[in-house]
C-alpha cells in the first residue's frame, strides 16, 4: 500500500470537460493517506472522520479523491499560501513512490543486474514520469534530476550525471540486496494468481505448480513442468497498457469458456480459431476488458515445458513459455539457471500464425456476427522456425 503525506487540502469540484480541478476551500490541514492510488481504489485518510475516499486521479503535486461525506479533495504538497485556484488533473493512476533508503551502484545491462556500492538511509519521496527514459526530481538530491532507468525488487532505479545510478527503495537499511535483477519495463507474457491449469489430477492453481509436475495440454498429452517463472510487477513504474492484465469473463470465448473469468498479460496468446491470439487483440470493453484498479505490486506466473506447447488455463488452450523474452526478467531466473545452466537449448515456436492486433482477428470474434468455433480437439503439433509475426 502506498502512502502520501500532503500538507494542505483543497476542497472544490472538478470538470471533466476541460480536465481542471476548480478549489472552493482551502484548509491548513496536514494529512497521511495510505491506500490504492488507482482509479477507483480506496484511500484511508485518519484526519478526515469518516476517513474513506475513492481515488479519483492526481494534479501537479498530490492526489485528488471523493468522499459521499467531505466531496471531491486534492491533498497536496503545496503551502496554503500557494494553493492554486484551479489546476488541471489527470485520471490515471497516482505516479508517486516514498522511498526509506537509497543505494547507489552499477548496473550491467548484459545481465538485467544491479550492484550496490553504498546504502544510505535517506527517505525520498518523488512524482513523475515512472517510464523508460523519463525525468523525475528527487527534491533530496541536488541537483535531483534522475532518468528513470527501470526498477528492482521494490524500488525504481535513476540516472543521475552527478549521483550515477541509485536505487529508491522501500527496504529497511539492513534489508537492501547485495544485487538484483532489475526490469527496464518491458512487457510481460503470464498469468495472474489463482488461474486454474488443468492436470491429470485435476485443476490446479498455477501459483502451486513446481518443476516436476504433470499438466495435461490441449492435444491431450500430460507434459512434465520444466519450470514455472515468477515475476512481480510493481504498477507505480509499469507501462500499464503492456502490463495489466486482460480479464476474460467466463463464457466470452463460446462454448462456456473460459470456465471462470481468465486473467493474463496482454502479450499471452491463446489458442482460437486455429490461430494464437494474444489477449491484448481481444479487448471489447465488455467482456474482455483491461484490468485498471491493480494493487501496488502484483505477480505474474509462466509455465515452461520441454516445448512451445499449449496448456489449458481455466478451460482454454493458451501457450506455455517461449524463451524469446529473457528469464532474467524474471524473480527466479537463478533457479532456472541453476537447474539447466546459464545457456538452455533453445525452444521453437509452434507453427501457428498470430494475432497480435484487433483488425486481425476472425469475424467472430470482433463482434461482427458468425458462429465461434468448435471446442478445440487435438491439435496437430508442429514445430518450426518460422514465424509468422513474432514472440511475445
Amino acid at each position: 500500500m502506498t502512502t502520501y503525506s500532503g500538507l494542505t487540502t483543497l476542497e472544490g469540484t472538478l470538470d471533466p470537460a476541460t480536465g481542471t480541478f476548480n478549489t472552493l476551500e482551502t484548509l491548513n490541514m496536514p494529512t497521511h493517506a495510505t491506500g490504492d492510488f488507482v482509479p477507483g481504489g480506496t484511500v484511508t485518510v485518519p484526519e478526515y472522520d469518516p476517513g474513506e475516499f475513492t481515488y479519483v486521479g492526481y494534479g501537479p503535486d498530490g492526489w485528488i479523491g471523493t468522499s459521499d461525506t467531505w466531496g471531491t479533495v486534492y491533498f497536496t504538497k503545496t503551502a496554503f499560501a500557494d494553493a492554486p485556484a484551479s489546476f488541471p488533473y489527470e485520471t490515471g493512476a497516482f505516479p508517486y513512490y516514498a522511498a526509506n533508503v537509497t543505494a547507489g551502484g552499477t548496473i550491467d545491462p548484459a545481465t538485467l543486474t544491479f550492484t550496490v556500492d553504498e546504502v544510505d538511509n535517506m527517505p525520498t519521496e518523488v512524482m513523475g514520469d515512472f517510464a523508460p527514459g523519463g525525468v523525475l526530481d528527487v527534491p533530496e538530491y541536488v541537483p535531483g534530476e534522475f532518468t528513470y532507468v527501470g526498477y528492482g525488487p521494490s524500488g525504481w532505479i535513476g540516472y543521475s550525471d552527478t549521483w550515477g545510478y541509485v536505487y529508491f527503495t522501500t527496504d529497511a537499511f539492513a534489508d537492501v540486496p547485495a544485487t538484483f535483477t532489475y526490469s527496464t519495463g518491458a512487457f510481460v507474457v503470464c498469468f495472474l494468481a489463482g488461474t486454474r491449469i488443468a492436470t491429470p489430477a485435476g485443476e490446479t492453481a498455477i501459483e502451486d505448480l513446481a518443476v516436476g509436475d504433470l499438466v495435461v495440454t490441449a492435444d491431450g498429452r500430460a507434459a512434465p513442468v520444466r519450470w514455472v517463472g515468477v515475476q512481480t510487477v510493481m504498477t507505480t513504474f509499469a507501462d500499464r497498457l503492456r502490463t495489466f492484465p486482460v480479464r476474460i469473463a467466463a463464457g466470452a470465448l463460446g462454448h462456456n469458456l473460459p470456465a471462470r473469468d481468465l486473467l493474463v498479460s496482454p502479450d499471452h496468446a491463446l489458442f482460437l480459431d486455429g490461430v494464437l491470439v494474444q489477449a491484448g487483440a481481444l479487448l471489447n470493453g465488455t467482456t474482455i476488458v483491461r484490468e485498471t484498479a491493480m494493487p501496488e505490486r502484483f505477480t505474474y506466473f509462466h509455465v515452461e515445458l520441454d516445448d512451445h506447447s499449449l496448456i489449458l488455463a481455466e478451460g482454454v488452450p493458451t501457450e506455455t513459455f517461449l524463451d524469446t523474452v529473457t528469464r532474467r526478467r524474471f524473480d527466479n531466473w537463478a533457479e532456472h539457471e541453476a537447474l539447466y545452466g546459464p545457456i538452455p537449448a533453445p525452444t521453437s515456436e509452434m507453427a501457428m500464425p498470430r494475432i497480435k492486433s484487433a483488425r486481425q482477428l476472425p469475424r467472430w470474434l470482433r463482434g461482427g456476427g458468425g458462429t465461434p468455433p468448435r471446442t478445440p480437439g487435438p491439435i496437430r503439433d508442429e514445430r518450426s522456425t518460422a514465424r509468422v509475426g513474432s514472440s511475445s
